[in-house]
Parts: structure tokens; sequence; C-alpha cells
């Protein structure tokens, strides 16, 4: 969730949707702006605090590559809390070739294939929509 901004923003664009922002960290849920604190709720990936098929969307945005997750896991749950037509949005850092120090300093764990990802969501049960790279151009060079 970080800095509660996207979970701000949405709220604002959607405001007769629920919307609410999962952060691992206390400390983290301290720093967030007082107006979305009751939109963040303290939590973690592989125990999600919703009930089976109550989430309508979910977004998981450079999350699931990050240091002590469990993809399988994460996906599992993601799986139990979305809705049968639910929608999942993930962004992973991909091109593992491109693994560096920019990745240590961010908790990076690992970057991912594409068919490493479309694997992983298929195995949880999850159908793929759209697959892309972001940032493409950025790294085409190295890449």
């Amino acid at each position: 969730c970080g800095d509660a901004l996207l979970v701000t923003e949405l709220a604002q664009t959607w405001p007769a949707r629920p919307v609410f922002g999962l952060e691992r960290h206390p400390v983290a849920l301290g720093h967030a702006p007082a107006a979305a604190a009751h939109r963040l709720v303290q939590g973690d990936v592989h125990t999600l605090p919703w009930p089976d098929a109550s989430i309508g969307a979910l977004l998981a945005l450079d999350t699931l590559d990050q240091r002590g997750v469990d993809l399988t896991h994460a996906l599992a749950e993601a799986r139990r809390v979305l809705q049968p037509d639910g929608l999942l949005l993930l962004r992973v850092s991909a091109h593992p070739p491109l693994y560096g120090p920019h990745d240590v300093a961010f908790n990076t764990a690992r970057r991912f294939t594409r068919a490493e990802m479309v694997g992983a969501v298929t195995a949880a049960g999850l159908d793929v929509a759209f697959v892309t790279y972001a940032n493409a151009l950025i790294g085409a060079p190295a890449a």
C-alpha cells in the first residue's frame, strides 16, 4: 500500500465502491495520510483479511516479487478472496538478467519471465486476460 496515494485516488474515482489498501508493515501504516487511514488494513498477502469470494478487483503492484513472498501461496489467497468474475491486476519485476542493486535496495527478491508469471497465475486457477511489460523502453537495450 505504501503511501496510500493509489488507494486515495481509486476511492475518489469510484466513490460508491469499497476501496482498501493492505500494508504489511505497521510503521508504514503510521506514515499514511490521516484521510486514508480508514481505508488501510494491516495484513499479509499470504493471509488476506477478507472473506472468500468477496473482492471484485485486487491490485498487487510490485508486491508479489518482494522478499518473503511465496508466490504460489499469495496467488492462492488472491484466488480465494476474488469473486468468480473478479479481476486480479499484477505488476512484478520482469527480465531476470536485469536483477541488480536497484532490486536489492527495493527488497525485490526476483524478476520473472512472462512464461513464469503466466504459469504461476494459471496454476493458481486464475485466467490470464492480458500480459504486457511496463517501462519496456527503459530496459530495451539491456534486455
